[in-house]
């Protein structure tokens, strides 16, 4: 009965269809149901996020930056004042 829970849990946790058990047959069926234009539309989509991702990586490690030199200065000021 425990073993029932368990998987369970693990469906609910990754909200059913991301479960390795629905993706992997979503996959499949995609792969023999959807056309060439569609798996190209899909393709295109990816490549758009894809780039999305890496403009805001860019920009994470730019705001980063941007903290540390802050934090510098606030440490230097805190010293010079006392």
């Amino acid at each position: 009965m425990l073993k029932i829970h368990e998987v369970m849990r693990e469906y609910e946790e990754l909200e059913i269809k991301n479960h390795p058990a629905v993706s992997s047959e979503y996959v499949k069926f995609l792969a023999t149901h959807v056309g060439f234009n569609e798996a190209r539309s899909i393709r295109v989509s990816v490549a758009e996020v894809e780039k999305m991702v890496q403009k805001a990586d860019l920009k994470i490690k730019r705001m980063i930056e941007s903290v540390q030199t802050v934090e510098k200065v606030a440490k230097y000021c805190k010293e010079k004042v006392g």
